[in-house]
């Protein structure tokens, strides 16, 4: 007797049907896996240039604490540059307050807009310096009283760069 032909050659069938499904599956699995390796390549880099701005951010602006005002540069040496010609403008100092562990200072420009550089000097120690930025003629900082290493008589300095010239004034202050 004659076997049918459709017996023989259906297993083979089976073998190549499953084969391809096999394959297909294999191909879907490392794309896949290609794609996914992909995608964290990206969020590494995104990281890595979120934590690179973050760096370049603070380098430039004191840090903060959470719920309390910016902490100033605790730094031996004063940012007030050297051979920088005087300004006719001037500068008050026009407040000075300590209150809920913060101290604040304000200073009047007479004219513009410019760059004011706090500097609290105690005796013989190490001085706190804030940088900031005057908004419509007045510079305002506002630091932890944690910032500075002791209690006492501060010298203030206030020196305000506008236009490449500079200006200062100074007044004593007492921290509590």
């Amino acid at each position: 007797m004659r076997r049918p032909t459709y017996q023989i050659n259906q297993p083979r069938k089976r073998r190549s049907g499953r084969l391809f499904v096999l394959l297909l599956i294999l191909c879907v699995v490392i794309g896949a896996y290609l794609y996914y390796r992909h995608v964290q390549t990206l969020d590494k880099q995104a990281q890595q240039k979120a934590q690179d701005e973050a760096q370049t951010d603070s380098a430039k602006k004191p840090s903060s604490t959470k719920n309390g005002p910016p902490l100033a540069t605790n730094t031996p040496t004063n940012p007030v540059k050297q051979n920088v010609p005087e300004s006719s403008d001037s500068v008050t100092i026009t407040s000075f307050s300590e209150s809920n562990n913060v101290v604040e200072s304000s200073a009047k420009l007479s004219s513009g807009d410019g760059s004011c550089v706090f500097t609290y000097t105690p005796d013989g120690d190490k001085p706190v310096i804030d940088t900031v930025n005057s908004a419509s003629g007045v510079c305002t900082t506002k630091l932890s009283a944690n910032t500075f290493s002791r209690l006492g008589i501060y010298n203030l300095n206030v020196t305000v760069y506008i236009n490449g010239k500079k200006t200062e004034a100074n007044q004593s202050v007492t921290i509590n």
